[in-house]
């Protein structure tokens, strides 16, 4: 039998976990000179050792493969899966994600560049030690503020998108406070209740400042706005701060110069542009105008045209001069007279502007329409 056959024959023995001394006996027994057994066993040790080396390689490389694509998949449902799944704030998805992360980014750590054979041959295996976790600390610490932000941002961003506007009432409440070197810091928090259009009745909690609670009692009335594909996704409005931030929008009265700079707007881009003033527009196919039914206002544009009703019949002509638009008497013999004048009318730059008052009921001030033309050069 030649070497090679032999050494190949103790190969497969220390494969199948026999013992040294079962081999030399069956080696023996083949024919193999007594003397020349321990070489022939160093030998098939080295094979097995070798081979041994190269699956643990391919072992760790794997591992460390598997452990950069577990990040990238973490990442992505923490990122972007559950926050849109969520549709919320959370504390523990954020603790959950940035643990995962930094648990399989240390595993990353730990394999990187453990397959490399002589890495192997010198260690022929790689030992992990856990307590070293710590490192990943300050990231995880930074991970877990950012995914945290990404819940709390997606849940806003849907909730500006599906948003329903309802009445809530305050419920319960209460202040707490925190005794520390620098003083006593207060804080307070409201319990408002509301239903859905669909029927379901929910809690929301919100934190307010010891000030507003003072403001609070129970049964009162507040604004909220909850997501339809999430009615615990829910931002309480208690202040026009509150209103303008969620909204972005100024809350504020609509003025001539904002009439000015609409009039060339599209049809597309009007709704933006008035929400980003005051929000709370819808169109009325029938007139086809916005309306504001929470202002109780109305806009509506056609070419080189605006018409803007308002309730500021006593003091439209007031904001109409103090924008600098001036009365062209109504015996005025210009273009301007001429084309568009029976009764006074204003006059800026090339644009001109009329005040025709509407009569209301109860007693009420005038409403105002008031309409903007650009005149053609």
């Amino acid at each position: 039998m030649e070497n090679n056959d032999i050494i190949l024959k103790a190969v497969k023995y220390i494969k199948e976990d026999y013992y040294d001394f079962a081999i030399k006996d069956l080696l023996i027994e083949d024919g193999v000179s007594p003397d020349d057994i321990n070489d022939i066993l160093e030998e098939a040790n080295k094979i097995v050792l070798e081979e041994n080396i190269t699956k643990t390689a391919k072992k760790y490389k794997f591992i460390f493969g598997l452990n950069v694509i577990l990040i990238v998949v973490t990442l992505f449902c923490f990122l972007t899966f559950l926050p849109k799944k969520i549709e919320n704030e959370s504390v523990f998805y954020p603790l959950l994600g940035s643990f995962l992360c930094c648990f399989f980014g240390y595993l990353c750590i730990a394999y990187y560049k453990s397959w490399k054979l002589n890495f192997l041959r010198r260690n022929e295996t790689l030992s992990i030690n856990y307590s070293f976790l710590i490192i990943v600390l300050l990231p995880g610490l930074i991970l877990y503020f950012i995914i945290a932000s990404v819940f709390k941002n997606t849940a806003e961003e849907i909730l500006k998108e599906n948003q329903v506007e309802v009445v809530g009432t305050v419920i319960s409440g209460g202040e707490t406070e925190i005794h520390s070197r620098r003083g006593t810091i207060k804080s307070a928090v409201i319990v408002v209740e509301f239903e859905t259009l669909e029927g379901e009745k929910i809690m929301a909690n919100k934190d307010v400042s010891s000030f507003e609670f003072k403001d609070f009692y129970y049964l009162k009335e507040v604004n909220l706005i909850y997501s339809k594909t999430n009615p615990h996704n829910v931002a309480i409005l208690t202040s026009e701060s509150a209103l303008r931030e969620f909204k972005n929008s100024a809350e504020r009265d609509i003025t001539y110069h904002d009439l000015e700079n609409l009039i060339d707007v599209k049809e597309d881009e009007l709704k933006s542009r008035l929400d980003k003033i005051v929000y709370g527009w819808e169109y009325e196919a029938s007139t086809k105008a916005w309306v504001n039914n929470r202002k109780n206002i109305g806009v509506a544009v056609h070419d080189n045209s605006i018409i803007y009703i308002a309730p500021n019949g006593a003091v439209a002509h007031y904001l109409l001069e103090k924008e600098g638009y001036e009365a062209v008497n109504k015996n005025d013999s210009s273009f301007v007279a001429k084309v568009y004048g029976i009764g006074q009318l204003y006059k800026k730059g090339n644009l001109i502007a009329t005040i025709e008052m509407i009569s209301t009921k109860n007693g009420e001030p005038p409403m105002s329409m008031t309409t903007l033309r650009r005149l053609k050069i």
